[in-house]
């Protein structure tokens, strides 16, 4: 291991995987083949992108729907942590013992601390087994003691364990709202019933360094979503055997008094907007938009497989939906998919346009 201490586990109904500069602890329903190809890339590079990738690939869920797990990835130095779900990561450090939680968090919850003289994922027992590296399933994988009197609700409990192994992925509609403050009401009803599911410059388009997705295409060669019988972008028939191939831009989003914005990765949008303000693998766009009543860190578009969804990140005004000649709907504080032809009201006349997209 590239650091002191022996890494040591208890067996249990989880998957723990742990290689030279980390380790981590997966939700059972992630699979054993799956944690075994997690091993073998944090291997060759042992980075958080890395490791949530690979989990989205290889489960086919999308960002805001992965498997539970606690990652911790050392640079020998300082420890990148990182929770989704209803983990608990304990850690012990000259900054406090604060334990880290997934627990109703959209995407997952990071922190980076120093001097660790402690760190455990899920569940150590004190007769536990030392592992230098490999895939075993456990309940709890870590090293170092915690000092007397750190507990956490889940110390004694496996009913998180069990209810991630029974029970399906969790939907956002059940899903509690993400940490960015108190939910909003909203008339989520007028909405048709679609999915509430469970986060630069802005001159030029960037393409996200991986964002691949199954797709089958239009006689042209756009790529669909599997199910579509006519192109998104064309409207030719759409044919063939679906195959895994890089994400196409997923429509435009339309601000006033600029050109079109070409959908091919997450935004954050406000007046002051940056790219920390939600946890996501890869750096989000910022568009700044320089309205007074705008909150800094105001609104965030994901983009989740073929999917567009939108985030109001707490704003003062909050934000609303317009939908089919509707009355406007107010998003709640947990992603919604966007239809095309939705509008994006921030209040004011400010309005943005969904073009486009699948």
């Amino acid at each position: 291991m590239a650091f002191e201490g022996v890494l040591r586990w208890s067996e249990g109904r989880w998957i723990a995987v742990a290689w030279q500069e980390g380790f981590a602890l997966l939700s059972p329903s992630a699979g054993l083949p799956v944690a075994e190809l997690l091993f073998s890339r944090m291997r060759e590079k042992s980075e958080l992108g890395v490791f949530v990738r690979t989990l989205s690939e290889s489960t086919g869920a999308g960002l805001l729907k992965l498997p539970p797990f606690a990652v911790a990835i050392s640079d020998g130095e300082r420890w990148h942590l990182a929770v989704r779900g209803s983990l608990t990561l304990k850690v012990v450090s000259p900054a406090g013992n604060e334990p880290l939680s997934g627990e109703g968090v959209a995407t997952w919850a990071e922190r980076v601390v120093s001097d660790v003289t402690a760190l455990h994922l899920g569940q150590v027992a004190a007769m536990s087994r030392p592992l230098v590296g490999g895939v075993v399933q456990a309940k709890g994988v870590g090293f170092g003691d915690l000092p007397e009197g750190y507990r956490t609700d889940d110390e004694d409990d496996e009913s998180d364990e069990l209810a991630c192994v029974e029970g399906q992925p969790v939907d956002a509609e059940d899903a509690p709202a993400p940490r960015h403050g108190p939910a909003i009401p909203s008339d989520e009803e007028l909405l048709m019933g679609d999915t509430i599911s469970d986060a630069s410059e802005t001159s030029r388009p960037r393409r996200p360094e991986l964002a691949e997705v199954v797709a089958r295409f239009c006689t042209i060669g756009h790529p669909n979503p599997p199910e579509r019988s006519r192109c998104f972008v064309c409207d030719q028939p759409v044919q063939g055997e679906a195959r895994r191939t890089e994400r196409p831009q997923l429509g435009w989003l339309k601000v006033p008094h600029a050109d079109p914005i070409p959908l091919l990765e997450s935004m954050i949008i406000g007046r002051h907007p940056r790219a920390d303000a939600l946890t996501l693998p890869e750096p989000p766009k910022l568009l700044a938009l320089q309205y007074r009543h705008v909150s800094g860190n105001h609104l965030a578009i994901l983009l989740d497989g073929w999917r567009v969804l939108a985030l109001d990140l707490a704003s003062r005004n909050g934000t609303c939906v317009r939908r089919r000649a509707k009355p406007p709907v107010r998003l709640p504080q947990r992603p919604i998919t966007l239809l095309p032809g939705d509008v994006i009201d921030m209040g004011h006349d400010l309005l943005l346009h969904l073009d486009r997209i699948p």
